[in-house]
């Protein structure tokens, strides 16, 4: 079933605004289960959007309270989470403050547990003779696994896992509480209304779950949080396999092909680096006994790009330039 399937309406499309999604759902469960890890790239993340005050967050009532420490009171208002806004699922509707930020960012999603949407079911149908099947029914314990396709802009195929519920009028409540949810967090920026406002603004959408809205960019989550390690580590990271190897020796591409390999996914977030990890600027080189320029990644930091380079590669380098 792909995500285009999943509503008879006309796809959501956001003109001049690039929509991102990554590929892990960052649960209660996947954070209980890897409490430490998870909640840390959580931070992580938002931690590249905290000083934009023109940036929505927007995450479940739960998420949003453990990563704030906000009191049930607090919650009915939009937080913050250092300069950015910060709300949850359900406290949305009709605000129209948001309108003229720049950027969205959406962190789990609002799934009720499937044995309380299967008693509404039953509570709402209950006169209409209709049967509902439950997750029971079917010999598992809560929502099933199944394979959907986002809708993705360059008609690309991308298939992701999701949890849905086997009964039809479960799965249409599922979708109201976790899919429309969703897009309703997405809509606070009024992206599909013309004006000069819609310009270059930016949606990610850190979960899994496929909603009705085209998607520009698939992003490993994984990825992008070894690169932001590797950051933690050295000044520069060379996308060079050979120089990769030699400036991060304990790294688990511990092979040439190995670092090959890593090194070509890590060219792949290069968009996604331009536009969030502002103090790390890409660089061609060329060394001694080079045939074409190699890339790196380097710190802001560094005054003397070539020198870094030279000193740590134990290289030559013959030049140095910013990428064009």
């Amino acid at each position: 079933m792909s995500s285009a399937s999943r509503s008879e309406s006309p796809p959501r499309t956001c003109n001049q605004t690039t929509v991102h999604q990554f590929n892990k759902t960052l649960s209660a469960y996947s954070r209980r289960k890897e409490h430490s890890q998870v909640t840390e790239q959580i931070h992580a993340l938002l931690n590249l959007f905290k000083a934009d005050n023109k940036t929505l967050i927007v995450t479940t009532k739960k998420l949003r309270q453990e990563l704030t420490g906000e009191l049930d009171e607090q919650v009915k208002q939009t937080g913050l989470y250092d300069k950015s806004s910060m709300n949850h699922y359900g406290n949305l509707r009709g605000l129209n403050e948001f309108q003229d930020y720049k950027t969205v960012v959406v962190i789990d999603r609002n799934q009720p547990n499937n044995i309380q949407l299967e008693q509404t079911a039953m509570a709402l149908w209950f006169d209409s003779g209709i049967s509902i099947t439950t997750c029971k029914d079917i010999g598992e314990t809560t929502y099933p696994m199944h394979q959907f396709g986002l809708r993705m802009k360059d008609h690309s195929v991308q298939n992701v896992q999701a949890s849905y519920h086997p009964d039809k009028l479960v799965r249409i409540l599922l979708e109201i509480n976790r899919e429309a949810e969703i897009t309703q967090a997405i809509d606070r920026l009024r992206l599909l209304r013309s004006g000069s406002n819609n310009h270059n603004r930016q949606v990610f959408i850190a979960t899994s779950v496929p909603v009705d809205i085209t998607v520009d960019y698939y992003w490993d989550w994984n990825l992008l949080h070894r690169l932001l390690r590797l950051f933690e580590i050295s000044v520069v990271v060379p996308l060079h396999p050979e120089h990769f190897l030699i400036i991060f020796p304990e790294d688990t591409a511990k092979t040439l092909r190995g670092a090959e390999a890593l090194c070509r996914k890590l060219k792949t977030t290069l968009p996604l680096i331009r536009l969030l990890i502002s103090n790390y600027v890409v660089f061609e080189y060329k060394h001694v006994g080079s045939r074409k320029a190699a890339k790196a990644l380097i710190s802001k930091s560094v005054k003397k790009p070539k020198d870094a380079l030279e000193m740590m590669l134990g290289v030559e380098v013959l030049s140095v330039e910013t990428e064009q």
